[in-house]
């Protein structure tokens, strides 16, 4: 069994379960709200989560959103970054240029002269890795719960994660 949701989900569990969004009528049973409900109470934890991990090594959260997205060995444009972490060029360049400053990341030649890749240093690849272990560690909760509860809940977040690959517009 899960633990207790938060009483906000509660109260909010109880909404109708077709209420138009954006113009339209959504379809989902009262269960599949409250489970949406439950996911979005659960996500804003774990961005709290997050941010202490981002906080214990040094960087906002916004940063280490950054060396996440950076996959060493490959450059990636300041475009692509400033998509992935949904946000316009400007803040990230000033995410960018604090991560170089500390020596993380660093501006590179891309074959279009006009474009600036962004690469890992060895000591940002290292604390991308350090960072990512801390934050894939499972949190009391997943702890709390059985191992066949704990085996439950990943096949239907990964059987979720999957679908969610291949409807990404959908939503």
């Amino acid at each position: 069994m899960l633990p207790s949701v938060p009483k906000a989900s509660q109260s909010r569990a109880e909404a109708p379960a077709a209420a138009p969004v954006g113009g339209r009528k959504t379809s989902a049973s009262g269960a599949a709200r409250q489970a949406a409900e439950t996911l979005f109470d659960l996500l804003m934890a774990y961005k709290k989560r997050m941010l202490v991990v981002s906080r214990e090594f040094g960087l906002t959260l916004q940063q280490a959103a950054a060396l996440r997205n950076l996959d060493p060995g490959k450059g990636m444009p300041m475009n692509a970054l400033a998509e992935a972490l949904s946000c316009d060029a400007a803040n990230v360049t000033a995410v960018v240029d604090k991560l170089e400053a500390r020596g993380l990341v660093r501006r590179a030649a891309s074959h279009d002269r006009r474009v600036r890749l962004l690469e890992t240093t060895s000591a940002g690849a290292e604390l991308r890795e350090r960072i990512l272990a801390r934050m894939r560690e499972p949190t009391p909760w997943i702890n709390a719960l059985e191992p066949e509860e704990q085996r439950v809940l990943r096949d239907l977040l990964r059987k979720g994660v999957s679908r969610a690959d291949s409807r990404v517009g959908d939503s």
